[in-house]
């Protein structure tokens, strides 16, 4: 099974090739737990699987996706849930985990960070999005419709983003794996590359 690393794969902001990090890893989970401590929101640009869409596409969209959210001032951590057929041909579909602060650490009014995330969702048409609020509860597009119950009783960040990848997977085809994040910087240069952009990722060791 080829689990590879996606924007690496299709060349934006990293040429870091390390393996691919489980967001059930200590160190994803370190960095999960310390950024979404005051809510976060996930959230795609295009739910569709991206082992049928074209690379390039995929690869703007990206890149359109991460700018509107840096200029809005929040910042960013990229994942992509992997699933497999049975023939363990792979698809991947790419999300984003976006937080109440710029990647600076300073902090912005949650309800901004809804605002914006509904505006996301009108301009690419993805009503599938779920918030973590501030108090800690989970909620499905402002509403508790479709999360189901025992995840908001014991919960864990994994488990609620299965439930959001799975709760794309309309047709069953392909089995969901689990979800991943890129390395972090191979490099302190990396690491300036990837702040600049926004995004919130594991250390630079």
């Amino acid at each position: 099974m080829e689990l590879y690393n996606l924007l690496d794969k299709l060349h934006i902001c990293t040429t870091n090739k390390r393996r691919i990090v489980s967001i059930k890893e200590d160190k994803a989970k370190a960095l999960f737990e310390k950024c979404t401590s005051n809510g976060c929101i996930i959230f795609s640009p295009n739910m569709a699987d991206e082992v049928d869409n074209d690379a390039q596409q995929l690869a703007n969209l990206i890149i359109e996706l991460t700018q509107k959210i840096k200029e809005r001032g929040f910042c960013y951590t990229p994942i992509y849930g992997c699933f497999a057929d049975e023939s363990e041909e792979v698809c991947h579909k790419y999300g984003f985990v976006i937080y109440p602060f710029d990647n600076s650490g300073n902090k912005k009014p949650f309800e901004a960070l809804q605002e914006f995330v509904c505006e996301l969702s009108k301009t690419y048409n993805q009503k599938n999005f779920f918030i973590k609020t501030p108090n800690g509860e989970w909620l499905y597009n402002n509403t508790a419709e479709n999360i189901t119950p025992e995840l908001n009783e014991n919960i864990s960040f994994a488990s609620i983003i299965k439930e959001y990848f799975s709760s794309t997977n309309r047709d069953g085809k392909f089995k969901y794996v689990d979800t991943f994040l890129n390395a972090g910087p191979d490099s302190l240069a990396g690491a300036h590359v990837r702040w600049c952009k926004g995004e919130k990722f594991i250390p630079y060791r």
